[in-house]
């Protein structure tokens, strides 16, 4: 008898972290990318691959990471100022602006590190608007998600 209950048992707790797994949101992978107070913050579709959903991810800082290969479509915008977003290893540039929303839409094909570059147009230097792109595998890019 004890050896069912030791084998329903595994059994559970196998399946419940199967359940768990997190997954790759499906293609294109949109972000959801937000200028307030001279930062940044980034809200990553969740697994149903829709923005604004409960399942959202929302990451603040200074890194967006992106999964190699895989379409990826950011939505700019801005809860004060006019910023400004580029990608320069991409030649890419948008701006963010309150109540309008603005798109660039890529596919990562190298994986790195790399600048991205933000300014508020008022003309000042903001070091916090500057940060990194990771691009990375999917596997470690969703284990990054999953993260803190």
């Amino acid at each position: 008898m004890h050896s069912h209950v030791r084998f329903l048992l595994w059994g559970l707790v196998l399946l419940g972290v199967a359940e768990c797994t997190p997954t790759l949101p499906p293609e294109p992978l949109h972000i959801h990318i937000s200028g307030e107070e001279f930062t940044w913050q980034f809200r990553y579709s969740g697994p149903d691959g829709v923005l604004h959903t409960a399942d959202d991810i929302v990451k603040p800082g200074q890194e967006l990471h992106l999964p190699l290969g895989v379409a990826a479509e950011l939505e700019l915008t801005s809860r004060d100022y006019i910023y400004t977003f580029a990608l320069p290893h991409l030649d890419l540039r948008q701006v963010a602006v309150p109540d309008l929303t603005f798109s660039l839409a890529f596919t990562p094909q190298t994986t790195g590190a790399f600048p991205f570059v933000g300014d508020q147009m008022c003309g000042f230097a903001h070091e916090s608007l500057n940060g990194r792109v990771v691009v990375e595998s999917p596997a470690a890019f969703v284990a990054w998600l999953a993260g803190p």
